[in-house]
């Protein structure tokens, strides 16, 4: 038995619920890194440019790229220019993200 195996589960009492505990550095860092991500590809779309695909080539559905641009917009990691639309052309769902800042601003 490896000695991983034989340690005994620490658990704590977390609102009348036993709970496991675990170290800081055993949690996934995805949601950070997925922020990071949308963070620099949003702010890598030109003034005046938008990006368009469907929900499989952008690895997202349109609710959830709507949501994270509203929150990325509230804390000021992207600019408020930045927006998401969504049309069916030729019987497909199309997501678009859109930067309607003019190439003039600065």
């Amino acid at each position: 038995m490896s000695s991983t195996a034989a340690k005994k589960e620490q658990r704590i009492d977390f609102l009348g619920k036993s709970v496991r505990l675990i170290t800081a550095d055993s949690v996934p860092e995805e949601r950070t890194n997925l922020r990071k991500a949308m963070i620099e590809s949003l702010n890598r779309i030109p003034k005046g440019g938008a990006i368009a695909g469907t929900r499989d080539e952008l690895g997202r559905s349109y609710s959830a790229i709507k949501v994270a641009i509203q929150r990325l917009k509230k804390d000021r990691s992207i600019p408020d220019s930045i927006y998401s639309a969504t049309r069916k052309v030729n019987g497909k769902e199309m997501i678009y993200i859109v930067n309607r800042a003019s190439k003039e601003e600065n």
